[in-house]
C-alpha cells in the first residue's frame, strides 16, 4: 500500500491538501488520526481508546468506499467489522496487540477492500517523521506550507471563532517551529498558493506521489479555488502586523520563497 503522510503548520492548508489527495482513486484518507503519536507511547498495547480511534476511521473509509471487490479475506479487523463495528464484543481480540500491530491490521483490511493508497494528515506528526519512516518504510512525507502572514491570520480567525485565546507572538513562533522542522524532513513540498491556484501543479504532485486524479478531485479543487489566500490584510491589525514582522523568522521564511509583503 502506498502511504503518504501530510505534515506542516496548522492553518497552512494541510486539510485542504489531504482532502484533495484523499479523493484520488482507491485512496483512504485519515485526518488527525494521531496514529504515530499513539504508536510511540511507552504503554504500547492497544486500549479501548485506540480501538475507538480506528473504529472512527474504518467507518469513514467503509462509508466512502468507491471500489467494488469480492469480500476481503479474514483477518482480525475483518471480524471486527463483521461484528457490526461494535467495540465491546471485539476488544478482547485486539487488546493483546501492540498499537503498531493494530495499525497494520487496519491497513491490511483497507488493502483487501481495494484501497491502494493511504493518506494521513496530522500536523503534530511533523515532529515524529523519523518514527514514521521507521514504522512505514518507503512512505512519502509531504510538507504543505503557507506564507507566515497568511498562516497566522488564519490561526487568529480560527481561535476567535472557537472562543480560544490567541496572541501574535505565539502564532509566529509556532509557524517558525513547524516550518523549520518540516522543510528539512519532507520528500515533497507544496505551497498553499500553488495548491489553490494552479491545478496543474497539484496534478503533478498527485502523479509524483503515485496517486491517480479523479473527478472527485476536480470537484474539491474547484471549491478550494474559492478560498481567500491573502486574508491577512483584513484579519490582522497594524499592531499585530508590527509584532508579526518582529517575530517571524524571515531568514527561515525565505527558504520557502516567502518574503515580507
Amino acid at each position: 500500500m502506498n502511504k503518504v503522510f501530510i505534515i506542516g503548520c496548522p492553518r497552512s492548508g494541510t486539510s485542504l491538501c489531504g482532502r484533495i489527495l484523499g479523493a484520488c482513486k482507491n485512496t483512504s484518507y485519515w485526518e488527525e488520526s494521531t496514529v504515530i503519536l499513539n504508536m510511540i507511547r511507552p504503554d504500547g498495547y492497544t486500549s479501548q481508546d485506540d480501538v475507538n480511534v480506528f473504529l472512527k476511521f474504518a467507518t469513514i473509509a467503509l462509508n466512502t468506499k468507491t471500489v467494488d471487490l469480492p469480500e476481503p479475506k479474514f483477518n482480525l479487523l475483518h471480524s471486527f467489522m463483521e461484528a457490526g463495528l461494535e467495540i465491546d464484543p471485539c476488544f478482547d481480540q485486539f487488546k493483546h496487540l501492540r498499537r503498531k500491530e493494530l495499525v497494520w491490521e487496519v491497513l491490511k483490511y483497507f488493502d483487501s477492500l481495494g484501497y491502494k493508497n493511504w493518506i494521513e494528515k496530522t500536523p503534530p506528526h511533523t515532529f515524529h517523521v523519523d518514527e514514521i519512516r521507521k514504522n512505514f518504510p518507503g512512505c512519502h512525507i509531504l510538507h504543505v506550507f503557507r506564507h507566515p502572514l497568511d498562516a497566522i491570520s488564519s490561526m487568529k480567525e480560527f481561535s476567535l471563532r472557537n472562543g480560544e485565546k490567541w496572541n501574535v507572538e505565539g502564532a509566529c513562533k509556532l509557524w517558525n517551529e513547524y516550518f523549520g522542522y518540516s522543510s528539512i524532513k519532507c520528500d515533497f513540498g507544496i505551497k498553499y498558493g500553488d495548491m489553490t491556484f494552479h491545478k496543474l501543479i497539484m496534478k503533478q504532485l498527485v502523479s509524483k506521489l503515485g496517486l491517480q486524479w479523479s473527478d472527485d478531485c476536480d470537484t474539491l479543487y474547484e471549491n478550494v479555488r474559492k478560498r481567500t489566500v491573502d486574508a491577512w490584510e483584513k484579519r490582522l491589525t497594524r499592531k499585530e502586523l508590527w509584532f508579526a514582522f518582529k517575530y517571524i523568522d524571515w531568514g527561515l521564511a525565505e527558504r520557502g520563497g516567502f518574503f515580507p509583503y
